[in-house]
């Protein structure tokens, strides 16, 4: 099954045994991919559970991402501390190159990951989730 979130796959399975006359249950399930991230950037828990056992953080570090990477393909947009302090007071923000909808990155002149806005209907930039940089 290919789908998006929220699907409850258990209870799919269920309902299309209650129409088939037969019933039916998961046997197994496993998920192969969540976007962004394919399954070949999936870690088996086997090794983090081994490299946990073995002490390895330098090991267990390496496999982390930043927190970002799950914004890969997101607009990004760069915002000045003035922007950042009001978004901090959950106020929209006006912010050049802003796109018409959706999410956006926010990142400070460095690079920084700062958050995640919406952008509003006026065309501003609300805060959805801010981080600590």
């Amino acid at each position: 099954i290919v789908c998006s979130k929220g699907t409850y796959v258990r209870t799919l399975i269920s309902d299309i045994g209650k129409e088939l006359g037969c019933g039916a249950h998961v046997f197994s399930l496993r998920r192969k991919s969540i976007v962004p991230f394919k399954k070949e950037q999936m870690i088996a828990l086997d090794t983090i559970d081994k490299l946990s056992k073995q002490e390895d953080f330098a090991s267990l570090d390496k496999l982390l991402l930043p927190i970002e990477a799950i914004l890969d393909g997101y607009e990004t947009l760069q915002i000045t501390e003035a922007m950042l302090f009001y978004l901090r007071q959950g106020q929209p923000v006006f912010i050049p190159k802003t796109p018409k909808e959706g999410l956006i990155k926010l990142i400070n002149k460095s690079g920084c990951f700062l958050g995640i806005g919406e952008v509003t209907k006026d065309g501003k930039v609300a805060p959805k989730k801010l981080i600590q940089p």
